[in-house]
């Protein structure tokens, strides 16, 4: 008889609002709450309008080191399950360790997992946190534990455990999700796709992506944003020498090659920048130039009036008429 903790899992804040909790219990499991668990003194139930059922175990923060519960010591067949508390504290600023969670037949192996306060996303906001397990033999007195409490940080909610077989049924639990076609929701409990995220995401590190990416809005990270290009120090390179350069290299400078491109893709960022820079560029000698073409046209205008007489010639007398009337 054996218990294997394959993997601890600490699953995002889930919050409900009276009248939806009953979305928190997946009815495919097996649920243990106030009325299926042992509870250990100065552990009591309360009466909790967010919880399941209305009602939730609690331990206060000044409560004595001890077991805050332990039960049922129910009948699993051997596979995969996964084993989601449903828990809360009152205050989660503090990063010390409150009390271990545990699943664990009478004789086996087994692996705890400590449960801190700095867990919670959010004060008084019911989160899952989810063990999967893996039976490798039919076990008839499985014991689901919340044990070695510290007093002194803050007060533990349970509303209530519920072991769900992990098979091709999949795993739902509010905003979170993996179907029986391996589909993934995060935020949400219906993935229309292989992976369908709900929210703000952050990822840090690189993303290979193959295929396309379709999307509204892009916003990227600058750090040097080329307006500099209009101050009056800004050094411009002279047409002819522009010229020059794009003969021998056949692209503008700062720019990088073609075959570099194609070999290596381009930072979209970088990209950005220096086409801005390449048109702030212009703009300048788009206005160096009309300031030349203008002083031409005023230069030719002062010429044109030096050579034109101030005042108008006098008139050519007509010829005398050799025929008196």
């Amino acid at each position: 008889m054996k218990l294997k903790i394959v993997l601890l899992l600490l699953l995002p804040v889930f919050s409900y609002s009276e009248g939806t909790y009953a979305q928190a219990y997946n009815p495919i499991g097996t649920k243990l709450d106030e009325s299926r668990l042992t509870l250990f003194p100065e552990t009591v139930v309360v009466d909790d309008a967010t919880a399941d059922g209305g009602k939730a175990i609690f331990r206060p923060a000044n409560a004595a080191f001890n077991t805050m519960w332990f039960g049922p010591y129910v009948q699993f067949q051997a596979g995969n399950y996964l084993v989601q508390f449903r828990m809360k504290v009152t205050s989660n600023v503090s990063n010390n360790a409150l009390l271990q969670l545990d699943v664990i037949p009478s004789a086996g192996a087994y692996q705890p997992l400590w449960v801190r306060a700095d867990m919670f996303r959010d004060s008084n906001q019911w989160e899952l946190i989810t063990i999967p397990i893996t039976l490798t033999n039919t076990v008839s007195n499985v014991e689901v534990r919340g044990i070695s409490f510290r007093p002194g940080t803050t007060d533990v909610y349970l509303d209530y455990i519920n072991i769900i077989p992990g098979d091709a049924r999949g795993f739902y639990a509010g905003e979170y999700a993996v179907t029986n076609k391996g589909d993934v929701g995060i935020g949400t409990a219906t993935p229309a796709t292989k992976l369908h995220v709900i929210g703000k995401s952050k990822i840090e590190g690189d993303m290979d992506v193959v295929g396309n990416i379709k999307t509204k809005r892009v916003k990227v990270t600058v750090s040097d944003w080329p307006d500099y290009v209009f101050e009056p120090d800004y050094k411009m390179t002279a047409l002819n020498e522009l010229e020059q350069y794009i003969q021998l290299h056949k692209h503008l400078p700062d720019v990088i090659s073609a075959a570099v491109a194609n070999k290596e893709g381009i930072d979209v960022s970088d990209t950005q920048a220096i086409l801005l820079k390449k048109i702030e560029e212009l703009t300048r000698y788009i206005i160096e130039q009309d300031k030349r073409i203008n002083a031409q046209n005023k230069r030719l205008e002062e010429l044109e009036m030096k050579a034109t007489p101030t005042s108008p010639l006098p008139p050519v007398p007509l010829p005398l008429s050799r025929h008196n009337p």
